[in-house]
């Protein structure tokens, strides 16, 4: 009889301790997971910046070596040096004051047989910059429902208020962006509907039940928030090919084309500075080109992360089975992730 007893107590014991085991690897796979998060978010940012280096140092390049164009976000460029046979030694790259105010008065189509605009910097960095944070601060709020969900004793509420106020700190950022950034409005729902979320979630953080409940009926319109979010990045990858092709490559390039008999470009050295500019910038268009939207890519990561885990509280699963959803999806998400820092890196 004791003997029997015994034998109950430590399979009861075994099977404590392997449920133990559980919970404790899903806790310390979730905490390398927010780290993988934040390493992927550090080198799609670092991607980011090199985008707009590039095309920064094109512009400031471009102005430095032609003091004919004035400081600005865009200039307006001569269509044509040597035009009808008659080469115009004392024309620059831009537009003069004079020719320039007969360019703003001109019908369209005169316009551009008198010189034509370029946005200098046709991107600008801040939505992209609030899309990744965003992500971030969806990252860390990941980890700790995800360590709620494979012990519900685990406490979440300070982790929660935390995200809660980066989002109030940054909805602050979004609301200043320029009103033509077309992320502005998706991003601007995002914080409104996840923070009333997370405010839900804090007041509820010491019932598993209703927390549960929460994320099961509430958590996929934060999901749909994201992938909108998602979408706009990867227009921004589409929208920048774009316009850097057509205001910058492609203009600067026919203008070389049609000019390079001019003094502008009487020396080698002249010739080689302006070239160098360009292919680097094309250089870029083209990693960029291949590759897929890493910041998107990302963002549908933590998206597809975060609807497994929500099908795993709310489907009829064992809780065998929910464990196995649990370490699979967070074993899913880190190599997701080390894909899209290192697809990062190697644009740069």
């Amino acid at each position: 009889m004791k003997k029997h007893r015994f034998i109950v107590l430590f399979c009861v014991a075994a099977l404590l301790l392997q449920a133990c085991g559980s919970s404790v690897l899903v806790t310390q796979e979730a905490t390398n997971t927010v780290s993988a998060g934040k390493n992927a978010i550090s080198e799609v940012n670092k991607f980011h910046n090199s985008i707009f280096d590039t095309q920064n140092q094109l512009a400031a390049s471009l102005l430095a070596r032609n003091s004919s164009c004035n400081f600005g976000t865009s200039i307006v460029i001569h269509t044509n040096i040597a035009r009808a046979g008659r080469q115009k030694k004392e024309q620059g790259l831009c537009l003069s004051d004079a020719e320039l105010k007969q360019w703003q008065s001109a019908d369209p189509k005169e316009k551009s047989l008198l010189g034509q605009k370029i946005d200098l910097m046709p991107m600008e960095r801040s939505s992209l910059t609030s899309s990744m944070d965003i992500l971030d601060a969806f990252a860390v709020y990941l980890d700790a429902i995800n360590k709620h969900t494979a012990s519900p004793t685990t406490p979440i509420a300070s982790t929660l208020k935390g995200v809660a106020e980066e989002l109030a700190a940054l909805q602050g950022n979004v609301k200043i962006l320029p009103d033509a950034v077309s992320s502005k409005v998706s991003q601007s729902t995002a914080l409104s509907d996840f923070i009333g979320y997370l405010e839900k979630l804090i007041h509820n953080s010491n019932d598993a039940k209703e927390i549960a409940k929460i994320v099961g009926t509430e958590g996929e319109k934060q999901e749909q928030n994201l992938s909108v979010i998602a979408t706009d990045a990867d227009s921004f990858y589409t929208t920048y090919i774009a316009s850097m092709n057509a205001t910058l490559t492609t203009s600067l390039g026919d203008y070389y084309n049609r000019n390079k008999g001019s003094k502008e470009f009487e020396s080698v050295d002249k010739r080689e500075s302006f070239l160098l500019a360009l292919f680097k910038q094309q250089q870029l268009n083209s990693k960029i080109k291949a590759s897929t939207s890493t910041a998107g890519k990302a963002i549908r990561l933590f998206v597809s992360a975060h609807r497994k885990l929500r099908d795993s509280i709310t489907g009829k699963y064992s809780e065998e089975q929910k464990a196995v959803i649990r370490e699979e999806n967070i074993k899913e998400l880190k190599e997701g992730l080390l894909q899209v820092a290192n697809a990062a890196r190697l644009a740069m």
